[in-house]
């Protein structure tokens, strides 16, 4: 992802809080103005928002075009996800990397971008990028390994 790209993303992260969630982020614009995303976030976030983690999208649904990739030869699934600071953060890594791992997701290609903010006690905050590159599996490993608090324990899938 070009630098400008990541700023803009930032950028637009930085205008949500931390009641806001997990913040999808489009991976780029049209001509138009509006976000690209990629179509399976739609399953992403209705999974996670079933598992009680609030989660908004960077555009209104008007403003958002959905990208929806088929070859093999493509990576498979990609996203830009914004994540607050605070013990939700914790919350959100731990239901990623289930999501990730899971039969329908573990075998596939993923490249996956996080802007993690961090707050410190001073107010000052900060955001990182993290890139994620490999099957479901891989992504999910390093997602988990990633979290910056200790995970809740592992929840059984049904």
């Amino acid at each position: 992802m070009a630098d400008e790209s990541r700023r803009e993303a930032e950028q637009l992260f930085a205008k949500f809080s931390e009641s806001d969630g997990l913040v999808i982020l489009p991976q780029r614009r049209l001509d138009d103005g509006r976000g690209v995303y990629e179509k399976g976030l739609i399953d992403l976030v209705k999974d996670l928002r079933d598992e009680g983690i609030t989660v908004s999208w960077a555009d209104v649904p008007a403003q958002r075009a959905y990208l929806e990739k088929r070859s093999a030869a493509e990576v498979v699934w990609g996203a830009l996800l914004g994540v607050p600071s605070g013990v939700v953060s914790s919350v959100i890594y731990a239901a990623l990397g289930r999501w990730f791992s899971r039969d329908t997701h573990r075998a596939g290609s993923v490249r996956l971008g996080i802007v993690r903010e961090t707050t410190f006690p001073d107010g000052t905050t900060t955001r990182e990028w993290l890139d994620f590159d490999g099957n479901g599996d891989e992504v999910a490993a390093l997602v988990k390994a990633s979290a910056p608090h200790s995970l809740p324990p592992e929840k059984e899938d049904d």
